[in-house]
């Protein structure tokens, strides 16, 4: 990472150019707990994170999320499905510190995912331009931290995880094909780990 970088951010419709420096910009705590670039990490996914679910729900936790009916797993994302992660670079998240940018570099056979992977907005994303199915447009996953503690905990029912996975899918306006795809999104309880 350079010392001087320029983040460009859509906010609102216009863009705002916002100058950093690496001067005190840190890795945020959980990606200072994977250990920086070029990092193998493994996403095992346990359960959804929802209402009336295993786990204490507090929708505080899902920063982002956006309101849209579940994909129901069609991108082979559910509970049993194995991401394989490769850490590629930084991207400031907020204004404190930066977030990590993850390549999938293997996951559900349905999952078809292109080479040009770009930051989402948290400690550990992954976004992309896909298509599946009939369906084009941006598919994205990253990871939140719900409470300190170590990102490799192992989740236990009855307990607030450490840290879920956000995963969406948002169909282009432009392509007509996909007119017909429906945006989505889902939480996940994850476990995560280093290397594959």
């Amino acid at each position: 990472m350079s010392f001087h970088r320029l983040i460009a951010r859509v906010l609102l419709g216009s863009i705002v150019v916002v100058p950093t420096f690496g001067c005190g910009v840190e890795l945020c705590p959980g990606g200072k707990q994977v250990g920086g670039e070029d990092r193998k990490l493994t996403a095992a996914v346990v359960d959804p994170y929802s209402a009336g679910g295993h786990y204490p729900f507090e929708p505080g936790h899902l920063r982002g999320k956006r309101d849209w009916p579940s994909c129901a797993g069609f991108d082979g994302v559910n509970p049993g499905s194995v991401l394989r992660l490769r850490t590629v670079d930084t991207e400031l998240y907020g204004e404190t510190c930066d977030g990590l940018v993850a390549r999938v570099e293997s996951g559900p056979p349905e999952l078809t995912l292109g080479t040009n992977v770009r930051s989402g907005d948290a400690f550990l994303s992954s976004v992309y331009d896909v298509q599946l199915g009939t369906c084009r447009g941006v598919w994205g996953l990253w990871f939140e931290t719900t409470t300190s503690g170590s990102i490799f905990s192992v989740p236990a029912r009855g307990f607030l995880p450490v840290i879920l996975a956000i995963r969406e899918f948002q169909p282009y306006a432009s392509d007509t094909a996909s007119q017909q795809c429906a945006p989505c999104s889902d939480a996940f309880v994850v476990q995560l780990s280093k290397g594959h």
